[in-house]
């Protein structure tokens, strides 16, 4: 059976310990995995926010790729993840529509598509979006 301490008895900040919280020591360190060869080229792409432009790294391995690339036909293709609520009436038929949709193979048919569509016509209709 283990053998009991008592809380005090456990706080005592010992030399070992101490190395250990401060990563000294004999402490477990990661092995570290061997890194394979990469065939592909990655490159960092930074946005200026004044002008929109991609400001190209000084060294660049691919630079016939990526010619003047506008920074909002970038940020255009992103992504963005979003959490709404909707009434649960529009909920409904938004589910709805989705499934008809599907069902017709319409070009437009998952949730993630008629939302964006309907939202871009809204912002674009009051002004919010170009």
């Amino acid at each position: 059976m283990a053998e009991r301490k008592s809380i005090g008895e456990a706080m005592k900040m010992t030399p070992e310990k101490l190395a250990f919280i401060q990563g000294e020591g004999n402490s477990h360190k990661p092995t570290s995995v061997k890194e394979r060869p990469s065939t592909e080229v990655e490159q960092v792409v930074e946005i200026d926010p004044v002008t929109q432009r991609v400001n190209r790294p000084k060294v660049a391995k691919r630079r016939d790729r990526m010619s003047e690339l506008d920074a909002a036909d970038v940020l255009d293709q992103l992504m963005v993840p979003m959490t709404m609520r909707l009434q649960h009436r529009t909920a409904q038929a938004l589910k709805r529509a989705s499934l008809e949709l599907r069902l017709r193979r319409a070009e437009v048919a998952s949730l993630q598509e008629i939302a964006d569509e309907a939202l871009s016509q809204w912002l674009t209709k009051h002004g919010f979006l170009e």
